[in-house]
């Protein structure tokens, strides 16, 4: 039961229906605080948590010069604090990608807040790994301030708040993700999460109550990764749809779709490059390698939420997780192992489960103390669990809608905050039992007590120094090789973001390089799909002879090889030094060799400088480039052919110095093997073509740069029965002749 406004029993409120005079009542007799207390409770939050990763993670110890992760996804956000370092923002960088530069519009991998973070870092220093550890260390205490500020406007004491707000902060999780995937901090989760309670609270009559914090969430949500963004929205029409359902409110979804549509308006305004881009040039087929049936891989697990974490300090948790890891289950543990609530968030998980099965049975639990709130945060984190775990509901919004939207235990954040909200709530009883300083002392315990608990520093910083240091020492030597803003083409070839490594190498081992040169241009990363990426794959297949030619001729100076990114035995290090007649100058490990390409590109040049015409042209025929919208190559019968995604583009590159005509032919089928008319558009032209004949045209292609031509067909689109991509047309047997 419930006191209305009048002191009048309210037996409505059994049935989880409350009345708004109720619930504005509930709003006015909230106890005011002031902003400065709850600023400085804030701060205290935040340099709580400060103090807490740097004891759990001895960053007394630790020279954060060096970064705390120097392996896999950690160097994708290496290179992006280092592209700004450099002044480039995060489209484009003209060091990488070579010989055309890196876009990277194709892979919006927006981060835009950590990234204007960076910048401003870099006003400060020009050490990206600095920068990058900075940017996680101000993430985790912007976290546990924004926590503290929600948990106050849920009516927190301040001191409880601080502490919640600092646990949140430390979740396992961070320190799983830490700056592997920066992408994964969660600060704008606590803003959205708050919104979403008070939701479905139905504390808002009009627009004109619903508080800045839930409008600053929303935009901050869809400044933040696409990841952020998509389950901010999804749990806030949770939150409508609970509200509508509970209390009958109607205004729930209504509010609801308004923040929602703000987080996706600000979502699409943030990629609106990206999106201009497609829309004018079409998607990238090479892009599309995420699979619905992912989400059996990445979905969240219970078991994880409520298991202690490696190398816990207390034996009995320790033995647990060891118990649960040698069980081996069939799928193996990915980043679903992050989602940890700790022993903290686990009480509150359980606490959550409790109430949601004593509500059903009893009614004391819906009108218990805390039920306006645990009702709320239970319905939210139960929902959130149906859809994300493996085998939920995310699956057949993977199948049906995008498979883009594949990890989904990086809903993990929201659970996490509701279930510290419930186990902050068993914390309320220390404010009437214990004085102000006893009680700030206790909570200050719980808080690092929960740290030690929750941290897992093996993770969130990997001990790579040494390495650090040999990478960076080996490129300042081969950097005083070559003259200042050389190319340097790297081998062995791997497709970027979907890199599959060979050899003992690690994804993103490639861009180390990089990280450590400041006078040199190198041709790797290249988004798979684009010009830079297909022309790379193109001439790292190409036997050695013609490799070192096309890329000489490209105005490659130096050759990075990394052996261990070949099988045993594979490396071309001696087929390469024999072409070139010179020894490489090796890495103290002897991993990596570095060709200087100069004499031997002067030899070509001048030997080509007496060829005749003809036969210099028959060495160094035009390159065709399946790029944007193709996909892979196939073969059989004789002939080879891509197929496409309606839209389509093939590049020529001549890789010589002066313009050439060539006579291009080929064969142009769609899939449903019926006629179409089908748009090929070029600099300064366009021709129109039925599929199923073959398509001739003489081009002046000129020196150096790709001259594309656009395949647009409206034929529809046919998915093979064993499902996969979208099929429109297919080109085949291409021939160029000069």
């Amino acid at each position: 039961m419930a006191i209305g406004a009048n002191g009048a029993v309210n037996n409505r409120a059994q049935d989880g229906i409350l009345p708004y005079k109720l619930i504005h009542y509930r709003k006015e007799a909230a106890v005011p605080r002031a902003k400065g207390r709850v600023l400085l409770a804030s701060s205290a939050s935040a340099l709580l948590s400060f103090v807490v990763l740097w004891i759990t993670l001895r960053l007394d110890k630790v020279d954060l010069h060096f970064p705390l992760n120097y392996l896999a996804d950690a160097n994708i956000f290496l290179m992006r604090a280092k592209s700004i370092v450099e002044g480039n923002w995060i489209w484009w960088n003209p060091r990488l990608g070579m010989p055309f530069g890196a876009d990277w519009r194709d892979f919006p991998m927006n981060i835009t807040l950590d990234s204007a973070l960076m910048w401003v870092l870099s006003h400060l220093t020009s050490n990206p790994a600095l920068i990058l550890n900075l940017d996680w260390i101000i993430g985790i205490a912007v976290t546990a301030a924004l926590a503290c500020y929600a948990m106050v406007r849920l009516d927190f004491s301040l001191t409880v708040a601080a502490a919640s707000g600092a646990i949140f902060a430390l979740l396992p999780y961070e320190y799983f993700r830490a700056t592997h995937h920066l992408h994964c901090l969660y600060y704008a989760v606590p803003l959205v999460a708050l919104a979403a309670i008070e939701v479905v609270r139905g504390k808002w009559a009009t627009f004109g109550d619903v508080p800045a914090y839930a409008w600053i969430g929303c935009v901050v949500a869809g400044l933040t990764y696409a990841y952020t963004a998509f389950f901010a929205a999804f749990v806030l029409v949770a939150a409508g749809l609970l509200g509508l359902l509970s209390r009958r409110n109607h205004r729930a979804p209504v509010f609801a779709a308004a923040l929602v549509a703000t987080v996706g308006a600000t979502a699409m305004l943030d990629l609106s490059p990206s999106l201009l881009f497609w829309e004018r040039n079409g998607s990238n087929a090479g892009m599309a390698f995420k699979s619905p049936a992912e989400t059996e891989l990445y979905g969240l697990k219970i078991r994880y939420l409520v298991t202690p974490v490696p190398d816990h300090p207390i034996p009995l948790f320790r033995a647990a997780e060891a118990r649960l890891r040698e069980t081996k289950y069939p799928s193996f543990p990915n980043e679903n192992e992050a989602g940890r609530l700790g022993t903290f968030g686990s009480i509150g998980f359980l606490y959550l489960v409790v109430f949601a099965l004593g509500a059903v049975v009893s009614p004391w639990f819906r009108g218990a103390q805390m039920a306006d709130l645990l009702g709320p945060c239970t319905g939210l984190t139960l929902i959130c669990v149906l859809f994300a775990t493996v085998g939920g509901f995310s699956d057949f919004f993977s199948a049906f809608v995008s498979p883009d939207i594949r990890c989904d235990t990086r809903i993990f954040p929201f659970i996490g905050f509701f279930s510290v909200i419930a186990a902050a709530t068993l914390l309320r009883p220390l404010d009437q039992w214990l004085p102000p300083a006893l009680r700030i002392a206790v909570l200050t315990a719980i808080t690092v007590l929960a740290g030690y608990d929750q941290a897992v520093p093996s993770r969130a910083y990997d001990h790579s120094e040494a390495v650090y240091r040999r990478d960076d020492d080996f490129v300042r030597q081969i950097e005083t090789v070559l003259p200042a803003n050389s190319a340097v083409f790297q081998l062995p070839y791997t497709d970027f973001p979907n890199e599959i490594p060979r050899g003992k190498a690690f994804i993103n081992d490639s861009l180390r390089p990089y990280l450590h040169s400041w006078k040199y241009r190198w041709s790797w990363p290249a988004v798979i799909g684009t010009t830079p990426g297909e022309w790379n794959r193109l001439a790292a297949a190409l036997p050695v002879p013609d490799m070192l030619r096309s890329i000489s001729q490209r105005g490659f100076s130096g050759l990075w090889l990394d052996q261990g990114g070949y099988d045993a035995g594979a490396s071309p290090e001696h087929a390469i030094a024999q072409e070139l007649g010179v020894a490489p100058r090796s890495s103290e490990d002897g991993r990596i060799a570095f060709f200087d390409l100069r004499a031997y590109a002067a030899a070509l040049h001048v030997a080509e400088a007496g060829m005749p015409a003809s036969e210099r042209l028959a060495r160094n025929p035009v390159q065709v480039l399946f790029e944007r919208g193709f996909y892979y190559a196939e073969r059989g019968g004789g002939h080879t052919w891509h197929w496409s995604l309606r839209h389509g583009r093939i590049a020529l590159v001549n890789p010589l110095d002066v313009p050439r005509k060539v006579s291009l032919s080929m064969r142009v089928q769609t899939a449903d093997g019926k006629p179409h008319n089908i748009r090929i558009s070029y600099e300064n032209g366009q021709d129109h073509a039925v599929t199923g004949t073959i398509y001739r045209r003489t081009f002046e292609i000129p020196p150096s740069e790709p001259f594309s031509l656009d395949l647009i067909c409206n034929c529809p689109a046919v998915r093979p029965a064993d499902g996969g991509r979208l099929l429109y047309f297919f080109v085949s047997d291409v021939e160029l002749r000069d």
